[in-house]
């Protein structure tokens, strides 16, 4: 069994702060490709989606909020 890496954390993390990709990856200093990559990967482990993603932005699932609260617990 795969386990998230700290860094997928921090990144979701990140992103449930900022509720943004754009802004989220900056702070954390990668691309918005590989951040993107980062959260993708944390949603395979999980196996299930944690932020739905359209042409209008993005936001946290139910599953996604409820892992927010877990991993900013951790």
């Amino acid at each position: 069994m795969e386990l998230p890496s700290i860094q997928e954390l921090k990144s979701f993390i990140l992103y449930g702060q900022l509720r943004n990709f754009t802004s989220a990856a900056k702070a954390a200093n990668v691309t918005q490709s590989a951040f993107s990559a980062q959260i993708k990967k944390l949603e395979d482990i999980l196996g299930v989606p944690l932020i739905i993603r359209n042409n209008r932005g993005s936001a946290l699932t139910v599953e996604g909020e409820r892992f927010l609260r877990d991993a900013e617990a951790v």
